[in-house]
C-alpha cells in the first residue's frame, strides 16, 4: 500500500510548478498576453496529469488536483492588476477544462467530498495549500471570517490524518502568502517545499516562469525539493 508520505510527494511532484505559478499571479501586473499565459497554464496542467499518472495518482486524484489549481489560477487572475484579465475571464480555465464558471463554490464542494475519505488526505493537503496561499472562492464575498474557521478545521483534520513527521511549524509561511497561524501546526513537509519554490520563482521573475521553456525553473525546483527533502530526513 502506498504510504501517506509517498502520496504527498506524488502530489507535490506533479503540481508544484503549476501551484507556484498560480500563487504569483494575483499581484502581478506585468504578464504576457492572455493567449500566451493560457498556453503556459495549459502546458502545466498537462504536466500535472502526466506526472500524476506516472507517480501512481488515481484519475480522481488528478481531476480534483487540476480543478483546485484551475480555480486558484482563475481567481488570482481576476484579483490581479493585470490589464489582460478581462480578456482572460471571457474564457477562464474552469470553463475550458470543466465547462463551468462556478469554481469558487465547486472548490469547496469537492473539498467536502474529499474530506469524507481519509485515504485521500494527500489531495486534501493540496486544497489546504491553495487556501493557505490565498484562495477564497465563495468566501471572498460571502463570509471572509468563516473562511478562517474553515481552514483551521481542515488543518486540524490533516494533522490527525497525516504522519507526525509530515507536520511542520507555520513560521515558514511568508507573511505575504495570505495566511499565517501562530501557535498552530500546519501539514506538511511538501507545503514547506512549495513555499520555498514559490519564493524561488518569484525571485526569478514571473515572466521567466510563464515563458515557453520552463527547463531552468524546473531544474531549480527539483534541486530545491531534493535538498529540502534530504534536510528533513537528516534532521529526524
Amino acid at each position: 500500500m502506498t504510504s501517506p508520505s509517498s502520496q504527498l510527494q506524488a502530489v507535490y511532484w506533479s503540481c508544484g510548478e503549476a501551484l507556484a505559478l498560480a500563487a504569483r499571479l494575483g499581484t502581478s501586473a506585468d504578464l504576457p498576453p492572455a493567449f500566451e499565459l493560457k498556453q503556459r497554464a495549459a502546458s502545466l496542467l498537462e504536466q500535472v496529469a502526466e506526472k500524476g499518472s506516472r507517480a501512481g495518482l488515481s484519475r480522481d486524484d488528478i481531476d480534483d488536483i487540476r480543478y483546485a489549481i484551475v480555480a486558484f489560477i482563475d481567481e488570482q487572475i481576476l484579483q490581479s492588476p493585470w490589464d489582460g484579465k478581462q480578456e482572460w475571464m471571457l474564457e477562464p480555465l474552469q470553463l475550458v477544462y470543466f465547462n463551468e464558471t462556478t469554481a469558487g463554490e465547486g472548490f469547496f464542494t469537492r473539498l467536502a467530498a474529499i474530506e469524507s475519505r481519509p485515504e485521500r488526505a494527500h489531495v486534501m493537503q493540496l486544497y489546504y495549500l491553495c487556501l493557505v496561499l490565498g484562495f477564497q472562492g465563495i468566501y471572498a464575498i460571502k463570509n471572509p471570517e468563516a473562511l478562517e474557521a474553515r481552514i483551521e478545521t481542515l488543518a486540524a483534520k490533516l494533522s490527525r490524518l497525516l504522519p507526525t513527521q509530515d507536520v511542520f511549524s507555520p513560521h515558514g509561511i511568508p507573511s505575504d502568502s495570505g495566511r499565517r497561524r501562530a501557535g498552530k501546526q500546519l501539514p506538511v513537509i511538501p507545503v514547506a517545499i512549495a513555499i520555498v519554490l514559490i519564493a524561488v520563482l518569484g525571485y526569478a521573475g514571473l515572466r521567466m516562469a510563464v515563458g515557453s521553456s520552463a527547463s531552468d525553473a524546473a531544474s531549480i525546483m527539483n534541486q530545491t525539493a531534493a535538498a529540502l527533502s534530504k534536510g528533513s530526513t537528516e534532521g529526524r
